[in-house]
């Protein structure tokens, strides 16, 4: 076999003019097998082109799977978890919409997780067994240092970014990193400090087709961000 060329990709935007990321692939061990050529596939039916993508965004707090919070044992902001035992931002991928859907995958979900692009994944996915995507009372703090992104919570709202009983109308969660860039909630929200809508959200957060029905429509297509997870 001829020999290996180190070679450096170049990912998309994944918020516009906000966050991007460079990959880069090294040369593999003499003698190691090259997955490409000898036939094996990624987990989780992606291609290799996906690898960049996936790949650990160094973001993780050193916490195992007790407590972490996260489904697939590393949480990326709030923590360590003696300072946040009861609140985790766990980064990941989902494709079943909504944020009220029950667990689907067993919660293999995560961006360290055996599905990383979350196919056939909801956002309870992205929480360890024992937790649940937050209500904004149980969300005591947005202050985080860890993986850039906006994670989301449960919160529901009727329009004009008001949290409130009921309704369906935008995304209410914690911008970490990004305070600057999606706007605050208008009020009712407790300490979440943004909210995204159709048309206001990161590159890859699929809201749907309604403009009144983003947090029951949401899906994160690119693994920027996640939701907050609770200890129930």
């Amino acid at each position: 076999m001829g020999a290996r060329v180190s070679m450096t990709f170049f990912a998309s935007c994944i918020c516009a003019g906000v966050a991007c990321e460079t990959f880069e692939t090294t040369p593999a061990s003499p003698g190691a097998p090259d997955a490409a050529v000898e036939g094996a596939a990624p987990a989780d039916g992606g291609s290799f082109g996906d690898a960049a993508v996936d790949a650990d965004d160094g973001g993780d707090f050193p916490v195992g799977v007790p407590g972490s919070g996260c489904a697939d044992g590393t949480r990326e902001a709030f923590a360590p978890d003696t300072s946040s035992p009861t609140l985790a931002g766990c980064a990941g991928r989902w494709s079943v919409a909504g944020l009220d859907a029950e667990a689907s995958c067993n919660h293999k979900a995560g961006n360290d997780g055996s599905r990383k692009l979350g196919t056939g994944c909801a956002a309870a996915d992205l929480c360890a067994t024992g937790w649940q995507v937050c209500n904004p009372l149980e969300v005591s703090t947005c202050g985080s240092s860890g993986a850039m992104g906006f994670y989301a919570s449960a919160a529901r709202g009727a329009g004009n970014a008001v949290c409130g009983a009921g309704g369906d109308d935008d995304v209410f969660g914690c911008a970490v990193g990004l305070t600057s860039t999606f706007p605050p909630p208008s009020s009712g929200c407790g300490v979440l400090n943004a909210y995204i809508s159709k048309g206001k959200a990161p590159l890859g957060w699929d809201m749907g087709t309604s403009e009144t029905q983003e947090r029951a429509n949401v899906a994160n297509r690119t693994g920027f961000g996640g939701v907050l997870c609770c200890k129930q």
